[in-house]
Formats: C-alpha cells, structure tokens, sequence
C-alpha cells in the first residue's frame, strides 16, 4: 500500500518521493524478504506470466484455425493446421519455462497426481469461448504438453454417419456400453451425442465420470451431473462405489474410463463321472 501510495503520489504531483517514504519503503520491502514472503511474491508473478503466455499461444491457435498446439523442450510451439504441423514463432523453449507452463496449468492436487503418474489430462476454457483438452506428459525427462482444440457443438448420428441404430442406446434402461477405439477415432463425440440425445428426450439422472470434462451438458429434460476424475472425485473406482444418489436412472463413463482387470484364478475343471 506504501508502495503504490508513492508511486501515485510521483505521478500526480510530477516530483520523486520523499526520503522518508522512501525510508519506509525500503523497511517494507525488508521485512517482506526477512520472513520469506518476496520469494512467494515472485513466483506468484512468475505464474500469472506464464499463464499469460499460455493465453497468448492458445489465442494464436483460435486465429489460425488450428485443432493442435505441441509444447516440448528445445523446440519452437508447433500448431496443427489442415493437417499440417507448423512451427509458431522461431524462440526455443527451454525446460524452465516449459515446466512454468504446465505448473501454472495444475492445481495444487493435480500436480501430485502428475507428479506420481507422469501424465495427465486437462480441460481449459479459453476467454474467446472454445475449450480445449490438455495432456502434459514426460517425454526424455522433460515435460511435454499437447493441446487439442475441442468441437463445442452437439452433432446428430447423421452427421457422425453412424448407422441410426445407434440412437437405440439412449433409451436402454440399465446394463454396460462399451465405446471403443484408437485415439481420435471418435469415441467422446459418439458418447456426447448420445448423452445429449438422452438428456433432450428423457427425464433422468445422468451422471458422467470424465477424464477431462470436454462436452458441456445444460439440464434440458435431465438434470445432469458431470464428475471430473482428480478435481471432484480420486479415482474411477471410488465415483463408482460411492455414488452421490442411491438411485441413478443412468450413469455415464468417460470413453477414457480405465478399467481395470482383476486376475481371478480359475478352478480346476471337474471329473466327469465315468
């Protein structure tokens, strides 16, 4: 407060503070030092610089079109556009400031998690309106993150051209579906699509468990609620043994849900009778 009353006081009246502002600026700025509080300053303005630089590439990639944006170490930020993967600017990143970006990206309990496992995935909303979908990972010891820009709008099963049939598992009343398929292929927008249909036909509980949160669902005629895995529930298998109603009408698995398999040992098989 000192500080920004001198500085005011400089502009308004055109002259340079007084020796005894300046002697309790300097005592100030001392004692913040003295109990460790310039450090946390610092870095708190190191992180809203990064995220704004992180602002700024995201931006670039909104004006460009583009459905990626690759951050690594040593290399200039490429863009995917039409395909084609192409450089954004010639300044190398080096691994500080590769690292500053993804820290400014993580709560506090995500980078626990990113810490243990080494990857993790994340949703960002942007300030122009389009979200994107955000894994860091570790590639040569380095932290790498990869930014894919996310279709915001609900499509129909005509304009996936999937067969209508498929409309068939909105209005199942109970039992497990399974989307499959390798990466980019199409599995989340199938199960929004879906999700959608069955939240504008249908009066019922839907509750999702995703890995990030990438389509957002508004109530129509279902109230729906969407859990993100490591920001509102630990892990898959605790949303599904503690869910938040007794009765859920329908419940929804991300199509990056990891099931995991237990090994049962088989029993010996049985002597017939002779």
């Amino acid at each position: 407060m000192i500080f920004a009353a001198t500085l005011w006081q400089a502009v308004l009246h055109k002259k340079s503070p007084s020796s005894r502002i300046l002697s309790r600026i300097n005592q100030f700025l001392l004692s913040i030092k003295q109990h460790g509080i310039w450090h946390h300053i610092c870095v708190s303005n190191r992180g809203w610089m990064m995220r704004e630089r992180l602002t700024e590439l995201i931006d670039q990639c909104i004006r460009l079109d583009a459905s990626d944006l690759h951050i690594s170490v040593g290399a200039a930020p490429y863009v995917r556009v039409d395909g084609h993967l192409e450089k954004l600017g010639q300044k190398l990143l080096s691994a500080s400031e590769v690292e500053e970006l993804a820290f400014a990206l993580m709560q506090p309990h995500q980078l626990e998690v990113f810490q243990q496992q080494k990857t993790l995935d994340l949703a960002y909303s942007s300030e122009q309106g389009p979200r994107f979908r955000i894994n860091l990972y570790c590639e040569r010891g380095q932290i790498a993150i990869a930014i894919r820009r996310l279709d915001s709008d609900f499509r129909t099963l005509g304009e996936l051209r999937l067969p209508p049939q498929l409309g068939e598992l909105a209005e199942l009343r109970d039992g497990l579906v399974l989307v499959t398929g390798p990466t980019g292929s199409g599995k989340t927008t199938t199960l929004a699509t879906l999700i959608h249909q069955v939240n504008c036909e249908r009066a019922c509980h839907i509750i999702t468990i995703e890995d990030p949160v990438e389509f957002l669902h508004a109530n129509r005629c279902s109230l729906v609620h969407q859990r993100e895995l490591h920001s509102d529930v630990p892990t898959f298998a605790e949303a599904i043994r503690a869910p938040p109603c007794a009765r859920i009408p329908m419940c929804s698995w991300s199509a990056r849900c990891a099931i995991r398999r237990r090994y049962v040992p088989r029993s010996p098989p049985r002597k017939r009778a002779t």
